[in-house]
């Protein structure tokens, strides 16, 4: 029963003897309202135990191991949990969870959504229950025996170089440099935004670093590429011109780890450039699909290709990169066949400045 407190009423919640956690209140109705719902959910919770992982408490377990990831992935996740409790209900034990179950959960989404969006669910329940059986015990995985859905991928759009040139011919300034970063570089679009001078771009090695949380456990993993000259004269233009205030090399850009306003910014000034160019409008990715076109073109080895983007197992993009780091320099300097003639930077600016807002 609660107790005054001065002038407060203190709740003392108690389940088999056992104080549970009090805390005081302005009023004696709500101390009472407090122990009644905290005893309860003691009682929840004892019956959770007794009986099992229920969904809810194995879903929410596993968005908190989520959180290492990139916003996207987040977003994800956590569509499936809530659609999986919807199917199954909250209380539904884990354990109780069949391969017909799950089978018949994903003919319902591929119907209902698409068969891509089923087996996006396959790909993430699969993942699910396998944290389950590391950290949680369970015994198998009720994803392992069912088969992902026949699809129809659309084919991203890869821009002609004639679009290529006309977006770097009508950017200016430092966002000429930006293109131009990922042109040299193929990586992706958080890859450049989050660049650091004094970590990120070795002058004295002529080479870039770039890094990407497509890994196992979320984190960074990071490699170095050459920085060909073209690229390398865009950066010491920048480095002149940089905001000293902040050492990053693309501020305007870059909002710390969670970066979706810098990213919807760089989005807005593509799209744009796209426009004053009078192309076709396209996105940061669909450069890092040209570049590997283009150096297929002048005669690249695929696997000098897969190294230069990163792509699949990570460990295995190592062991490529090891192979052909005496060969990682000639393959890059093929992009300085892109460029073709100069396009100095210097020769965009007008009365306003450098970019023509003044920076």
């Amino acid at each position: 029963m609660p107790y005054k407190e001065g002038r407060k009423w203190r709740a003392t919640p108690k389940r088999k003897g056992e104080r549970l956690q009090t805390k005081t209140f302005q009023t004696k109705k709500e101390a009472l309202h407090y122990e009644r719902d905290t005893v309860k959910q003691a009682k929840q919770q004892e019956m959770r135990s007794q009986k099992g992982l229920d969904l809810l408490v194995f879903c929410s377990q596993y968005q908190i191991h989520c959180e290492r990831y990139s916003r996207k992935t987040q977003h994800e996740k956590r569509g499936l949990c809530n659609r999986i409790i919807e199917e199954w209900g909250p209380e539904a034990l884990v354990s109780s969870i069949t391969s017909g179950m799950v089978q018949a959960f994903l003919d319902k989404q591929a119907q209902k959504r698409s068969p891509n969006g089923s087996n996006k669910d396959r790909k993430n329940i699969l993942s699910m229950w396998n944290h389950g059986i590391l950290f949680f015990g369970i015994k198998e995985n009720p994803a392992r025996d069912t088969k992902p859905r026949r699809h129809d991928r659309k084919t991203g759009y890869t821009p002609p170089i004639e679009d290529i040139t006309a977006l770097r011919i009508a950017a200016e300034g430092k966002e000429r440099v930006l293109i131009m970063s990922y042109l040299c570089t193929a990586a992706r679009r958080s890859e450049v935004l989050r660049w650091a001078w004094e970590d990120d771009i070795d002058f004295h090695g002529s080479q870039v670093r770039v890094g990407t949380h497509k890994t196992r456990d979320g984190s960074i993993k990071y490699r170095w590429l050459p920085m060909i000259g073209e690229l390398k004269i865009s950066l010491e233009w920048l480095y002149k011109h940089r905001d000293k205030k902040s050492p990053h090399v693309f501020p305007d850009y870059y909002f710390g780890s969670e970066n979706w306003k810098g990213e919807q910014r760089a989005n807005r000034l593509i799209t744009a450039l796209c426009e004053k160019a009078k192309i076709k409008a396209f996105g940061f990715h669909a450069i890092r699909r040209f570049v590997p076109s283009f150096l297929l073109s002048t005669g690249a080895d695929i696997k000098q290709i897969q190294a230069v983007l990163g792509h699949g197992n990570i460990s295995v993009t190592h062991r490529y990169i090891e192979k052909l780091r005496g060969s990682m320099k000639e393959t890059f300097g093929m992009l300085e066949g892109l460029f073709g003639e100069k396009v100095h930077i210097t020769g965009t600016q007008n009365k306003k400045g450098v970019n023509g807002n003044g920076h």
